[in-house]
């Protein structure tokens, strides 16, 4: 009696379906080109290879007109946790201030100024609450697809995409922040709002994504877009 062969395994001991050089995986609906990258996986298996050898915040979508990624925001949980409390203190005390506003009889300079407190207040509200949410459930997203390559941040919708043809990309690569210390740029930085260690070249702007990544990390992220653009 003839014995089959064994299974071929891949780079991490796991058996799969062996396809040839160049063929393709499936990862979700559609498949994904891998190229030489590895040649006995199925999808399951590529997803966590992915996650490997790039790092557990990424995830590699296959959609029906091309590709996303998805970067979860750096998770602090101190900042967040401090973040909560100070924004719960901030909503009491603005909302006491906007009662005492409406129903006490004050003097006009007293109204005036408490007005004026309360438009600070507002914007402080909306500002701190968005870096909470950023920091709990936001991500952000790269899609390719259809010629364009659209990168930004979603907190439950997208915020603020940009959008550019795959062929006006130039220079992507992974590039640290040298930001000056004190800067905006360096705040929202170290708050894990703000830069990314992803940069490309558009029109002569320097465009970035991949916030808090490292950089084994994200030198993978860009091996792993190039061959989809």
């Amino acid at each position: 009696m003839r014995i089959p062969p064994a299974p071929r395994q891949n780079a991490f001991g796991a058996t799969g379906k062996t396809f040839r050089r160049h063929y393709t995986v499936a990862l979700g609906p559609k498949p994904i080109p891998i190229g030489s990258l590895c040649q006995t996986m199925n999808g399951r298996e590529m997803d966590v290879m992915r996650r490997r050898r790039i790092g557990s915040r990424i995830r590699i979508i296959s959609l029906a007109d091309g590709y996303e990624v998805r970067i979860s925001s750096p998770r602090r949980l101190v900042l967040t946790i401090f973040l909560g409390f100070w924004l719960a203190i901030w909503t009491v005390g603005g909302g006491g201030a906007l009662l005492s506003l409406l129903t006490a009889l004050r003097p006009v300079e007293e109204r005036l100024f408490l007005g004026i407190w309360l438009c600070f207040w507002f914007i402080a509200e909306i500002v701190v609450g968005l870096a909470l949410l950023w920091m709990t459930v936001g991500y952000e997203r790269v899609r390719i697809g259809r010629g364009i390559f659209e990168v930004g941040k979603v907190i439950f919708r997208p915020l603020r995409m940009k959008h550019v043809p795959v062929s006006e990309v130039q220079n992507l690569r992974a590039a640290g922040i040298f930001a000056r210390p004190f800067s905006w740029e360096s705040a929202m930085g170290q708050w894990g709002i703000a830069g990314g260690n992803i940069a490309f070249e558009w029109h002569g702007e320097t465009l970035r994504f991949g916030i808090g990544l490292a950089e084994d990390e994200s030198r993978g992220l860009v091996e792993t877009l190039r061959p989809l653009m």
